[in-house]
């Protein structure tokens, strides 16, 4: 399996149009094994890329903080975790895509460590298992106002520290949106299916073309 990973790699980051300066950073994560195209990271970046189809204007903006990152690393000669940190817009999205619009896991858990009363007004105690849909509270005008149904990335805080599944995230979005236009197959049915992880029923089929 893992040599099939490293071979869809080599198709994906050995263009000679992805920006040569990143290819090094890349193939340092694909060696240490953080990049797959299992688990919940791709189950994540294929509606990450479902909704960048149905707002544009929200990649137009990725491409533009893309073309700033790569000219600043230029002229810096350098390629560290600072690199990622300046995508600001990109990290926003990725807020948006797991906590808000489609988490990969939509259900949690708690356990209150000592008896405690929910915002609800329901009361709990440590004998009791709190279970969340973060899917479905995702989309509460209660919680997100009028334009909960909207896919806005500038409605998130950033916080600064390492995430390893959102650089893993980072490096796949940057290598396919610097390269390609990514269009959603017509007529092909988007559905999240009903289980742990939150796959696309139908898989995302798409149109490639070169950007």
């Amino acid at each position: 399996m893992w040599q099939y990973h490293q071979k869809m790699a080599h198709l994906v980051f050995g263009h000679p149009k992805f920006p040569q300066f990143l290819v090094k950073m890349v193939w340092e994560k694909i060696e240490s094994g953080l990049i797959s195209i299992v688990g919940t990271v791709g189950v994540a970046l294929a509606w990450f890329f479902y909704l960048l189809t149905k707002n544009l204007h929200v990649l137009s903006k990725i491409r533009e903080e893309l073309d700033s990152m790569i000219a600043q690393v230029q002229y810096h000669h350098t390629h560290d975790d600072v690199t990622w940190n300046r995508c600001k817009i990109l990290s926003r999205n990725f807020q948006d895509l797991k906590d808000k619009s489609y988490p990969p896991v939509p259900f949690d858990t708690r356990v209150p460590i000592e008896p405690e009363t929910l915002p609800s007004g329901h009361k709990v105690d440590s004998s009791m298992q709190i279970i969340f849909n973060m899917y479905a509270m995702g989309w509460m005008k209660s919680l997100w106002g009028e334009d909960c149904h909207e896919f806005k990335p500038e409605r998130w805080i950033l916080e600064t520290g390492k995430n390893i599944a959102l650089t893993m995230m980072k490096v796949a979005t940057i290598a396919i949106t610097s390269r390609y236009h990514v269009e959603p197959a017509k007529a092909h049915p988007m559905a999240p299916n009903t289980a742990m992880v939150v796959h696309m029923k139908q898989g995302f089929k798409v149109k490639v073309a070169t950007y």
